[in-house]
């Protein structure tokens, strides 16, 4: 059975041409906002350093393993605020696995009574393929040494982009921006491309403060589309005393979502775990998500050299 789902998620990949959506989801969206727009890297005006693992459709095997690594520093160029940072992705799924490394950069102005952030993602995808695990039945229905299917490791690389723009003040954040603007065409081996279309995101966010803001209540919108098929996530997040937080998230027609997280001294842990509402929810057990960031000012503040008149 194992070998027949490994075959059965190959298969929807080992095609002359592959060609649908490419990035991997996740549920911790409003944790993850630079991953899908660079505009919105550190909007808290901290360093950040962010750490993501998601295990989805856990009981399913060789179903999607998805870690993302997000470093982020602002600083300042003759008093423009800028942020430069680093991302890392690993996503695997079946016997394909997608790396992306990317420069990060974000120009950040006021505007009104916030600021008006400007981004790009700049960096590599790289796609391989593990022929090596490839099993073929030995059967009046399958052909041995089909050479439409690998037997040794193939992979390809290129290059890709992402732009966006974000505006955030304390209240609030609405943005868009457009991955693989580039429609990278990966050549996995010889007989393999897959096509990278490009995805739009849409994301917004509003903080209601209660209680002389010992409440803040956070519902967001997470929407992406590669302009043929769509996916829209609603959340619903509170947070006491700005330090611990827990909330819901409905993804149409994929999964109900349930997320805790707590803050402390810079750092930040969150668990999310999907119910799935669709058909595969017979065959897996929901997906896991766990992820974990710090962050931190930079600049330090200089200790005052007055001293009290008492010990002159």
């Amino acid at each position: 059975m194992k070998k027949f789902v490994v075959i059965l998620i190959s298969s929807i990949f080992i095609t002359s041409s592959v060609i649908a959506q490419f990035d991997p989801q996740f549920s911790q969206n409003m944790n993850l906002l630079s991953f899908s727009n660079p505009a919105m890297v550190s909007m808290d005006g901290k360093a950040n350093v962010m750490g993501l693992n998601r295990q989805q459709w856990v009981g399913i095997t060789n179903a999607p393993v998805t870690t993302v690594f997000n470093i982020t520093l602002p600083f300042k160029i003759n008093d423009t605020r800028n942020v430069g940072g680093i991302l890392f992705l690993d996503d695997r799924i079946g016997l394909f696995a997608n790396q992306g490394v990317y420069l990060q950069y974000a120009y950040q102005r006021n505007f009104r009574e916030g600021t008006l952030s400007f981004g790009t993602n700049v960096g590599f995808l790289n796609v391989t393929f593990d022929g090596t695990r490839t099993f073929i039945p030995n059967s009046d229905f399958h052909v041995s040494g089909d050479p439409a299917i690998p037997e040794t490791n193939e992979n390809g690389i290129s290059f890709d982009m992402t732009l966006g723009v974000t505006y955030f003040d304390k209240n609030k954040y609405v943005g868009i921006s457009l991955a693989h603007v580039t429609s990278p065409v990966i050549d996995v081996g010889e007989r393999t491309t897959v096509t990278v279309r490009p995805l739009l995101y849409l994301t917004g966010g509003y903080n209601f403060f209660l209680e002389d803001a010992l409440y803040v209540l956070k519902p967001s919108l997470f929407f992406k589309s590669d302009f043929i098929s769509w996916q829209v996530d609603l959340n619903l997040i509170i947070e006491y005393k700005q330090r611990f937080y827990g909330g819901l998230s409905y993804r149409f027609q994929d999964a109900i979502v349930l997320l805790a997280g707590v803050k402390f001294g810079g750092v930040n842990v969150c668990y999310s775990y999907d119910i799935t509402t669709s058909r595969l929810a017979r065959a897996g057990a929901g997906s896991h998500e766990v992820m974990i960031g710090y962050s931190f000012l930079l600049e330090r503040t200089r200790r005052s050299q007055t001293k009290s008149i008492r010990i002159l």
